[in-house]
């Protein structure tokens, strides 16, 4: 069984491993075992005492443990997708777009502006007061 001061230990080397030595690992941690960011730093630090069978330990466990299985899935995830590269879709054909889509007439810079707004009657970069 572990000393509580073991218990610190193993608490700030399992942040910096689940975290990547990330320097907010205590605020990413904190709510997925359900306690307070500053009650988790103060374990962390030795300066509150955790007991080795305190349950917050318990919850360290299993989110570890869904970490472990999330990570597992994007690995399959990622070999899956090297064993099958994605297949692109052939280039459209002329007949897919018969006509340019700028000559379309609501394309034109023309049919965008409506009659009355100021963009419509003025010239383009010309001040209006």
């Amino acid at each position: 069984m572990m000393k509580e001061r073991d218990t610190a230990a193993v608490l700030r080397e399992f942040g910096r491993l689940l975290y990547e030595d990330a320097p907010d690992w205590q605020a990413r941690m904190a709510p997925a075992i359900r306690v307070n960011k500053n009650t988790l730093q103060k374990w962390q630090s030795g300066a509150v005492p955790l007991s080795p069978d305190h349950p917050a330990l318990r919850d360290l466990l299993a989110h570890a443990e869904r970490r472990a299985k999330e990570m597992e899935q994007a690995a399959a995830l990622l070999r899956s997708a090297s064993e099958h590269p994605p297949q692109h879709p052939p280039e459209p054909s002329a007949e897919y777009y018969p006509t340019p889509l700028v000559s379309h007439p609501i394309c034109r810079p023309a049919a965008r502006a409506r009659r009355g707004s100021r963009s419509w009657q003025t010239a383009p970069n010309k001040q209006v007061d």
